[in-house]
């Protein structure tokens, strides 16, 4: 049988996972992962918008364009098909992150991916283009998102840049050209 002192020395070493890693520096690795991750969604995203939806899925992005230039709210467009397929990847990447050994960093990866959605989502869709919030309530974005959302409405109006969230820093670039 161990020693008293033994067993106290055993409980005050921090728990070791499988590998010897200390679970706070998994913690650690976990959360500099996610945070890189949703670092990373900003030129992805960028890419996306620019190639692929102003490219080859034009057709589905449109929708987004359209309903924006009629000044309709619509609750889903076809353009909402970009999320969906986006977080079909993630939950997929998700699953292999549970169940292969070897791809566990692909669980606080996608953590970040979705906090980057969630948070695109409520910019996007809540604060600037006023989606799911009752009629009577939409008005103008609030204040302090003003400058990003004359932003995304030049690239609205003008079907250009900015392509990407934090877009801002474009609209003195683009009142130039409106």
């Amino acid at each position: 049988p161990r020693s008293t002192r033994a067993r106290a020395a055993d409980r005050a070493r921090p728990a070791r996972d499988q590998c010897g890693a200390s679970r706070y520096g998994v913690a650690v690795l976990g959360a500099l992962v996610a945070l890189a991750a949703f670092a990373v969604m900003e030129p992805v995203t960028y890419a996306a918008h620019r190639w692929v939806m102003h490219g080859p899925a034009t057709r589905l992005h449109r929708s987004h364009h359209l309903h924006v230039a009629r000044g309709v709210v619509p609750r889903v467009e076809a353009n909402d098909a970009f999320p969906v397929a986006c977080s079909v990847v993630v939950l997929v990447a998700l699953a292999a992150g549970y169940r292969v050994a070897g791809l566990g960093l692909l669980v606080p990866a996608c953590v970040g991916v979705t906090a980057y959605g969630a948070a695109y989502l409520l910019v996007h869709d809540v604060v600037i283009h006023r989606r799911w919030i009752p009629a009577r309530r939409r008005g103008v974005p609030p204040r302090a998102w003003s400058r990003l959302a004359d932003a995304h409405l030049r690239h609205h109006l003008g079907g250009g840049e900015p392509y990407g969230m934090r877009s801002e820093e474009h609209t003195s670039e683009l009142q130039s050209r409106f």
